[in-house]
């Protein structure tokens, strides 16, 4: 599990953190350091083109090892 600044500015571009996140091969992928709905979109728009990416409906994620994603996942829980 990772989670990922993803305003693209302060920390590193999105075509950066794309390159890590591959390198890192987390299963889970939790954006952080959403500054608006803009910021998160971005982010995502990028990650769309290597990853999975799912909307959860709650505020809370609870992970174990026999329900993590075959494959890395960018789960963006709801606020923005």
């Amino acid at each position: 599990v990772v989670m990922v600044p993803v305003d693209g500015r302060n920390t590193m571009p999105h075509e950066n953190m794309m390159g890590v996140l591959k390198e890192i091969k987390a299963a889970v992928i939790l954006p952080m350091h959403i500054f608006g709905p803009s910021t998160l979109n971005a982010f995502l728009s990028e990650a769309r083109k290597s990853f999975e990416v799912k909307h959860l409906d709650g505020r809370t994620l609870t992970i174990s090892s026999q329900t993590l994603p075959t494959t890395p996942t960018v789960m963006v829980l709801p606020g923005y």
